[in-house]
């Protein structure tokens, strides 16, 4: 319930005001992901194109790319989130 409400949230706040949608999309997808169960990488990397899309938006796209750098670099050796973070450049 509390991800439909913040997903709903940004949602509605990105195409206004991106800036206020995204600190917490990244957020989220990180606790899923540091979790380390394979089944909650999909809805991680749907909170991180939301990030990505918000950041782009926002004409931020060097910060974008530099924190996805440091998400791969950091989950290297988890073999299927890899190349699904790898799909966000």
């Amino acid at each position: 319930m509390v991800e439909l409400i913040r997903d709903a949230r940004c949602v509605k706040v990105h195409p206004a005001a991106p800036r206020l949608g995204y600190p917490d999309l990244p957020r989220t997808a990180e606790e899923s992901m540091n979790e380390g169960r394979s089944s909650h990488y999909d809805e991680a990397v749907t909170w991180l194109a939301k990030a990505r899309d918000a950041h782009l938006a926002a004409g931020r796209e060097k910060e974008w790319r530099a924190y996805l750098e440091e998400l791969i670099a950091r989950h290297r050796r988890k073999y299927k989130l890899r190349p699904m973070l790898g799909d966000l450049a």
